[in-house]
């Protein structure tokens, strides 16, 4: 493949830079394009080396930051490349929206499997549910990433007809149960942040209409306003990146859930360390999620009749927080302990216990005495 294409997409793109020269996400994005490609082509030979072609598309609605962003570009590097593939709109997201779509169709192939949207929004409305619904229909297999001030789920949350009047206006009532989140939140029975990523993420999901989805918490480096950003995608490659990226960084981020499967089922009396309470996905977290994974991955298994590893993480990486290399060293221990067997792509035995993407993942006729004691 000598040439990638990609299209990057800044919703809401500020000025460029901050006081003090720092760089804001247009040239965050520009520059990691570049790295991306240098890191690429390192080890590889002249005639194999790959160009990227991206496509950027900024959207900025303040008048200044907007000239401020296109004087900062004209300043830099990338300057030759206004107008030709990078691309600055003035005014609001929404209304550049289909312009921007209808810009990648012509230019990324295979449904803008190429395309990554973010959409760092000031607080929760200025990014519809109908927008991202329209960007998974024309572009299904793009990917979005937005962030949602998390302040007013904490004002509305112990208020039935606050929160239905704002859940309304996000277009996510008619998957909420809004009376039993506002009795959960008052019993104070669970952190309220586990409420939003087990009730309001798969809202958002089922809204949006993406297949996969991964919701956690950014901490600030600084004051106490933290937000919640939500990945939404179709390709359960695509998931599997931006979570093995969540694992790799584990910086500010924040998961508020259970290990293992089901990690979005609220327990009202935790026990045995099975809640991890603003989990950071440390090394130590790392192997509670695995432990969790061996506990419940064989009785999964055996319900459902095993099949492609592939199948199982397309059908199970919702309620997860493993990325595949956990996936597989977890399978890995059950096969070890004798609860699955795991054949290769052909359904032939396999010689060495590694286990790849294509491989078969089957119950085991004989299970072990652990599983008896793990299984539900």
């Amino acid at each position: 493949m000598p040439e990638f294409k990609i299209a990057l997409v800044d919703g809401f793109a500020g000025g460029g830079r901050y006081e003090g020269g720092k760089v804001g996400s247009p040239f965050v994005l520009m520059q990691s394009v570049d790295e991306a490609e240098y890191l690429i082509n390192c080890s590889r030979n002249p005639t194999t080396q790959v160009n990227i072609r991206a496509n950027y598309y900024f959207v900025e609605k303040n008048k200044n930051n907007y000239l401020y962003l296109r004087q900062s570009i004209n300043d830099s590097e990338y300057k030759s490349k206004l107008g030709e593939t990078l691309f600055l709109f003035r005014g609001e997201f929404k209304d550049y929206l289909k312009k921007i779509v209808e810009s990648i169709k012509r230019t990324s192939p295979r449904g803008g499997g190429g395309a990554i949207f973010f959409l760092d929004q000031t607080g929760y409305t200025d990014v519809s549910i109908e927008d991202m619904q329209y960007i998974r229909k024309n572009l299904p297999q793009s990917e979005i990433i937005v962030t949602v001030s998390i302040d007013w789920l904490i004002d509305f949350i112990e208020d039935e007809e606050s929160l239905k009047r704002t859940t309304d206006s996000i277009g996510i009532t008619q998957y909420l149960d809004i009376d039993e989140i506002v009795r959960i939140k008052k019993e104070k029975s669970v952190e309220w942040r586990s409420i939003i990523e087990s009730k309001f993420s798969v809202a958002f999901q089922k809204a949006a209409e993406y297949r996969f989805f991964i919701p956690f918490f950014i901490e600030p480096l600084y004051g106490h306003r933290g937000y919640w950003l939500l990945h939404l995608s179709s390709n359960v490659r695509a998931h599997n990146v931006m979570m093995q990226c969540i694992w790799d960084k584990g910086n500010f981020m924040k998961h508020y859930g259970k290990t293992g499967l089901d990690i979005y089922k609220i327990a009202y009396k935790p026990s045995n360390g099975a809640i991890l309470p603003g989990m950071s996905f440390t090394e130590v977290e790392r192997k509670h999620h695995k432990k969790g994974l061996i506990e419940k991955m064989p009785s999964y298994i055996w319900e459902n009749g095993g099949g492609l590893l592939k199948e199982i993480v397309e059908d199970t990486c919702n309620n997860t927080a493993a990325d595949l290399s956990l996936y597989k060293e977890s399978l890995s221990e059950i096969w070890d302990q004798g609860d699955i067997d795991v054949r290769g792509k052909g359904g032939g035995k396999k010689k060495k216990r590694e286990i790849h993407d294509s491989d078969i993942i089957i119950p085991n006729r004989q299970r072990s005495f652990l599983f008896f004691r793990n299984g539900d």
